[in-house]
């Protein structure tokens, strides 16, 4: 055996032991500042007993979490001076006499989480007998059991412990043998794992004289305290009960009874009456009122804290006059209940002259006892509140409490205020201030945060002259209140150092508004800032500006210059965090100082900039690529101009010789451009007898004949060409097909199972096809029966009718009007588009309604089927719609309409129902709105370089698409409104990586709803929480949605949209709309869900709210 130790420079000692050429354990030993000697650390070493071998000095020593099933040590060991001894986290689940016998001097013991049952054969009476020192014992979390009585034998030998933690019982009870330990004052029995239910008047006796001053019962699962639970206990200074579980505030003050007399440090109840299936519980055990809480007010206590109880009433008479408990308070804490509250409360607090601290946030219920202001309609005199506080009073919080106060209908004095340093009034329903505050002149931290002052007196800090922090989110001030009124606002407080105007909206200000501050910190974000609002210059002393999620492009020079020597003489701090900066050519230098500032730039590397292409990069790129893009800025100049002059040249040479080899075609082009050829006008209307003509089976007389024709010509004024009834009997049945489309203006075919099967069936579609060919387009209409499939259908019938001009039967669910009403609708409809049919092998005549459409259609034609290349060509119509066709190989591959864009002022691109599985590319360069709804797209891939920059509008609805991916949008971030419905896109970060939707930083519209068919599941929040512009979301739900905390960034979203044929949630919790608490969200629409239930508090967090749809839930 050797040992070997290693002294190092920062006083650690580090010891190995080796046996036959091995290690055996391996511990570290470092110097026992505690107790001098050496602390010796075995932990985590799979120990199975106590190493033997260890340094004489060893004061302490950590067995934890190893395999130790025996506490063995041997009685000449080196643990003598053992004071410290942690052998938690093993397998110990038995102590025999004599254990200790060689550890003596120990006062600290640690034997939680092993299997140390509460019973006299695990602790023999005497194991405990040498312990005469020791001063702190842990024995929780072993004893498993739900019942049972503790050793006291044992423990009424351990009679110089000061700290006992141990485990307990559903009905614990300390038996006469803990009388004995005469020296305890921490009696712990909360941790996670603590049992007890109910403490009953006898539970702590033997504890009578017992000096305890601190007893812990946190985190049991207390139903129930009997009023005389603690009377035993007349050394107590600190009592907690918090984190229970059935305890009800009533029943805990009614149990301080037994306190009455004594002078406590700490009494703390928060948490205690936690529900877990029940949003309240009982009203009456809610309720302290005056007669519960005189069991309190023989109590002297310093510190009071019942938070989250949902307490209901709290009656005035909590602090009466020259009481006990309101002569000793110093600290009450009643935040977070839902307490409804004694409207004489706020005046009682003068009763209590050693309160220091007074905390009642975050009462979200309406108050209707504490109604608003009264109004006066004098304007020679104005009233005046009072208010008087205790003389100690510091820190006055009432954050979200007085939620209804309303107008402040006069002014109002607070006396007395003379220690009075924070006061936090934010989120209290106050509107327009128009009035003054007196008394607070020595407050140095104040929150008006959250209240709706769009109009605030420009004068009301003029008694706030000692203020030093100044918090004002939220506010609601109108837009040019700031620009107008700020600096008078904020010139009387000459001490003011930090102030914080975020969330606000603001887009301008007074640029002289901080002149008369002495600032040091401002914070300005989450507003629409698009530069510095203020002069710099004002603010000599600051340290620290907040401009995260604005709108700054760019700083310019001047102000960068001045930002430098703030950092030169304030070690200055700037946040430019979530702006959409600019790293274009012109803002190079923007980028360069970025990162050679002395400024401390927050979080510079997470920084997004758009470059003059549109992409989103961040500065960190710009600036490892600085000489690359700086070349590329600087260098095209020259470079472009003698390009374009060897080009120039070229082109004209190419030129020349072009026009000489294809002289004539050209000229033939030119003229049909300019419409120099004598075209026959196309057919109108007026020009056909009938409006048209129905093609049916004889095997359908009767229907045709009586109820079609009475819906279309009586009831629509439409005029049919019926064979039976206008042909001569005996006739040609060839001639009369032919006469009567030759007279209709359109054709009705009415497809049946019989009219296929009819022997002039053939011959009525030919002759329909043939007669297309001098119509516009859209001359055919079909009606089809449900005994008729697709399949059945002549090709060169489908060739010639358009599927707009398709109509099923089955659809219309036997609705014959609405069937018949649709139709002649159809039939009457004038046409208001030409349209130019290619066959595959571009051979059909082209229809066209004027010479020059004519002209290019032949231009087209002849130029896909002689040169076999992709060609494209646009066609200006009178009715300004444009028509584009691609021809690849003489064939048509794809075919969309153009039209102009009324809303975005570009072109509007119609590619639906053409079988694409991609983006098309060679789309015209000012597109604005593209429509790809109903293909078989299933990755949405747009290339970089692509003519869609200008895109605003993008519709991929009814596709396939199952996934996205970073950087699919790049290309697109002008886009404003994005429909990614009815896909197979789920809710989930694989399908929504967090940066998909980045680039998109003017999408206003999203609809995403009809992609994710699961019933539960969690939203991928980090992706929509850079969604800060959209407007309008409409989004898949679970049963039971919870929208996480990442919607929180999406500050500027007005419409949610849950509620659609498909919705899945099925109950709206008090919780489910939280993450909306700070967005001004207007209109909430649920219509069409399984709603099952709305809970008392569903919409609290939605302050903006104007529109709730709630129809036709199940």
């Amino acid at each position: 055996m050797l040992i070997y130790n290693l002294e190092m420079t920062n006083n650690i000692l580090l010891f190995f032991v080796c046996l036959s050429g091995g290690v055996i354990w391996a511990c570290t030993f470092h110097h026992d500042v505690k107790y001098g000697g050496i602390f010796v650390n075995c932990s985590n070493n799979n120990l199975s007993n106590v190493p033997n071998d260890l340094p004489q000095n060893t004061t302490s020593l950590n067995l934890s979490t190893n395999h130790i099933a025996v506490l063995h040590i041997q009685p000449n060991s080196s643990l003598n001076a053992l004071k410290y001894l942690d052998v938690s986290n093993n397998k110990l689940s038995k102590l025999q006499n004599g254990t200790f016998e060689s550890i003596n001097s120990l006062e600290e013991l640690f034997l939680q989480n092993n299997n140390l049952m509460l019973d006299s054969t695990t602790y023999p009476d005497d194991v405990f007998l040498p312990l005469q020192k020791l001063q702190k014992l842990h024995l929780h979390n072993n004893d498993r059991k739900s019942e049972g009585s503790y050793p006291e034998t044992a423990f009424g030998k351990l009679r110089s412990v000061v700290e006992l933690k141990i485990d307990t019982y559903e009905t614990s009870t300390f038996g006469s043998g803990f009388a004995n330990m005469t020296s305890l004052k921490r009696l712990l029995l909360g941790f996670n794992g603590c049992k007890i239910s109910r403490v009953l008047n006898q539970t702590l006796r033997s504890f009578k004289h017992i000096p305890i001053e601190d007893l812990d019962l946190s985190s049991c699962p207390l139903a129930a305290l009997d009023k005389m639970s603690f009377v035993y206990l007349k050394s107590l200074k600190d009592l907690n009960l918090s984190h229970g579980k059935f305890v009800s505030p009533v029943e805990a003050v009614t149990s301080m009874y037994g306190l009455n007399g004594l002078n406590l440090t700490s009494i703390l109840f928060d948490e205690i009456y936690n529900f877990l299936n029940f949003q309240y519980g009982s009203i009456e055990l809610r309720t302290l009122t005056k007669e519960v809480l005189d069991n309190l007010q023989g109590v002297c206590v310093e510190r009071m804290s019942m938070k989250k109880n949902k307490i209901a009433w709290i009656d005035s008479s909590i602090l009466k006059p020259n009481s006990r408990f309101s002569n000793c308070i110093v600290h009450i804490d009643l935040s977070d209940n839902d307490f409804l509250g004694d409207r004489h409360i706020l005046f009682q607090f003068v009763f209590a002259p050693q309160l220091v601290f007074v905390n009642i946030t975050n009462h979200l219920r309406r108050n209707e006892y504490f109604p608003s202001m009264p109004q006066h309609n004098s304007l020679l005199s104005v009233p005046t509140f009072r208010f008087t506080l205790p003389p100690r009073l510091k820190y006055f919080y009432s954050h979200g409490t007085l939620s209804d106060m309303g107008y402040i209908n006069g002014n109002i004095e607070i006396k007395n205020a003379v220690s009075l340093q924070s006061v936090n009034l934010a989120f209290n329903g106050w509107y327009a201030f128009q009035y003054n505050i007196y008394g607070l002149e020595n407050l140095t931290d104040l929150d008006i945060s959250g209240n709706y002052f769009t109009n605030m007196n420009p004068g009301f800090f003029k008694s706030f002259t000692g203020l030093r922090t100044l918090t004002m989110s939220q506010i609601g001030f109108s837009k040019y209140f700031l620009l107008r009124q700020g600096r008078q606002m904020f010139l009387p407080l000459r001490k003011l150092e930090n102030i914080i105007l975020g969330r606000n909206d603001l887009a301008v200000m007074d640029p002289k508004i901080f002149s008369g501050n002495q600032l040091t910190a401002i914070d300005l974000s989450f507003n629409r800032f698009e530069s510095i609002p203020f002069d710099i210059t004002t603010t000599p002393s600051l340290q620290c500006l907040d401009l995260s999620y604005n709108s700054l492009p760019v700083l310019s020079e001047l102000e960068r210059t001045l930002f430098d020597s703030l950092a030169a003489t304030n070690n200055f701090t700037l946040n430019l965090d979530n702006n959409l900066l600019s790293c274009g050519c012109k803002n190079l230098g923007f980028v360069l100082w970025l990162f050679h500032t002395d400024v401390k730039v927050e979080n510079r590397d997470s920084y997004t900039c758009v470059s003059d292409s549109g992409h989103i990069t961040r500065p960190s790129y710009i600036y490892d690529h600085y000489d690359e893009i700086w070349r590329k800025c600087s260098g095209p100049t020259w470079l472009s101009l003698s390009v374009s002059a060897f080009a120039l040249i070229i082109l004209f040479m190419i030129l020349i010789y072009l026009i000489n080899q294809r002289k004539t075609l050209l000229l033939n082009i030119i003229y049909r451009l300019f419409g120099l050829v004598n075209v026959a006008k196309p057919p109108k209307r007026t020009d056909f007898p009938n409006d048209a003509y129905i093609g049916y089976s004889d095997c359908d007389y009767q229907y045709i004949c009586h109820t079609m024709r009475e819906h279309l010509e009586d009831r629509h004024g439409v005029k049919l060409f019926l064979k039976d009834r206008d042909t001569i009997p005996g006739g040609q049945i060839a001639d009369d097909i032919i006469n009567g489309i030759d007279s209709s203006w359109k054709t009705l075919l009415i497809l049946s199972r019989s009219f296929l099967e009819d022997q002039w069936c053939s011959f009525t579609v030919n002759r329909v096809v043939y007669s297309s060919s001098i119509l516009p387009a859209g001359s055919v209409v079909l009606v089809l029966f449900e005994d008729v499939r697709q399949g059945d259908i002549s090709p060169a019938l489908l060739n010639v009718v358009e599927e707009r001009h398709i109509f099923y039967v089955k659809k219309y669910m036997d609705d014959q009007r609405r069937l018949w009403r649709d139709v002649s609708q159809c039939i009457m409809t004038e046409f208001l588009e030409t349209r130019i049919s290619l066959g595959a092998s571009l051979q059909s005549e082209l229809t066209c309604t004027t010479t020059a459409e004519k002209t290019i259609a032949g231009a087209l034609r002849s130029s896909c089927v002689e040169r076999r290349s992709m060609l494209i060509y646009n066609l200006e119509m009178t009715n300004n719609i444009l028509l584009f066709f691609v021809c690849l190989s003489g064939g048509v591959i794809w075919a969309c309409t153009f039209h102009h864009d009324v809303k975005y002022g570009g072109i509007f691109v119609n590619c639906s129902n053409n079988n694409l599985s991609n983006v098309p590319n060679d789309l015209p360069q000012n597109t604005t709105s593209l429509n790809l709804s109903t293909n078989h797209i299933a990755v949405l891939h747009i290339q970089p370089n692509s003519s869609l920059n200008a895109l605003k509008y993008l519709d991929v609805s009814n596709n396939k698409l199952s996934k996205l991916q970073n950087g699919t949008f790049e290309s697109i971030n002008s886009l404003e409104e994005l429909f990614l419905q009815n896909n197979n896109l789920m809710l989930d970060s694989t399908t929504y990586p967090d940066d998909v939707f980045l680039p998109l930083q003017k999408l206003q519209k999203l609809h995403l709803h009809n992609n994710d068919r699961k019933s539960e599941g969690s939203y991928p929040e980090t992706a929509f929480g850079k969604l800060r512009s959209v407007v309008e979301l409409k989004i898949d739900t679970y049963e039971t949605s919870t929208f996480g905390s990442g919607f929180a960034n999406m500050t500027s979203l007005k419409r949610l949209l849950l509620g659609f044929n498909g919705c899945k949630i099925s109950r709206v919790l008090n919780q489910t709309l939280r993450s909306f608490k700070l967005i001004p969200i207007e209109d909430l629409d649920l219509s069409s869900c399984p709603l099952a239930a709305l809970d008392k508090m569903s919409f609290v967090y939605l302050k903006s709210l104007k529109d709730l749809n709630l129809s036709h839930v199940w």
